[in-house]
């Protein structure tokens, strides 16, 4: 009878505890309904959320079936990025090989990149006008996009190396507004851009941008000098 007795005391004790944690769960889940804020900032613009650079489907970077780098305007203007060339040697996977001073061709998978693209139309470009194009500066384009690899699917017949998309800077503000920007660099470097946007009807719906950069750079080069002077509208 005395083992009975407390055999059901232990029983007891064990029913206790579980009734315990039951309860102290139970007021876990009640608690748990609570509204939880959680306030942050993102990666900042390093980063798109979704591209139409490789299907022209407004994919995410996850969904898009290649390799898709964006050079954003936020890392063009923290890492001064002043070239179309500029933007590609900062692109993964692209490197780069010199001519003379002025001459770069840039190689993607062991093939050269020469399928460029302006706002998603694709160009044909031959050894000479690819010098030109990766010179070119970058103060009239919002961003770079590369896809890596092979992108028959919009740019038609090419080798797989990459495929270079300009997208050019559009006017897109209802009100006036405007930057300038202005630097100082090694070589007697001095370089400006002025970068307006306005609208040109009542309403906005009419609107226009100018963008202008001048430059003058001197180089380690003896008697060789370089000059910027272009404007957009």
């Amino acid at each position: 009878m005395r083992r009975i007795i407390a055999i059901n005391c232990n029983l007891i004790k064990a029913s206790c505890v579980l009734s315990l944690i039951s309860f102290g769960s139970y007021t876990y889940a009640e608690n748990s309904n609570d509204t939880l804020t959680v306030t942050g900032e993102s990666s900042g613009n390093y980063t798109v959320d979704k591209s139409t650079a490789a299907t022209k489907l407004d994919l995410s970077i996850k969904e898009t079936p290649q390799s898709v780098s964006i050079i954003t305007p936020a890392r063009i203007q923290d890492q001064n990025m002043q070239s179309i060339g500029d933007a590609l040697k900062n692109t993964t996977g692209i490197s780069e090989s010199s001519y003379d001073s002025e001459r770069y061709t840039y190689w993607s998978r062991g093939y050269r990149i020469d399928n460029l693209s302006y706002d998603g139309l694709p160009t044909t470009t031959g050894s000479i006008s690819s010098y030109l194009d990766t010179n070119m500066d970058l103060s009239i384009y919002d961003r770079v996009e590369v896809v890596r690899g092979a992108n028959g699917l919009l740019t038609g017949t090419g080798n797989p190396s990459a495929t270079v998309n300009m997208v050019r800077k559009h006017a897109v503000s209802r009100e006036f507004t405007g930057s300038v920007s202005a630097g100082v660099g090694s070589w007697n470097q001095y370089r400006t851009t002025l970068d307006v946007s306005t609208p040109l009807s009542e309403d906005g719906d009419i609107r226009g941008r100018f963008i202008t950069t001048l430059q003058d750079a001197d180089s380690q080069l003896d008697r060789y000098s370089k000059k910027i002077s272009f404007f957009t509208v």
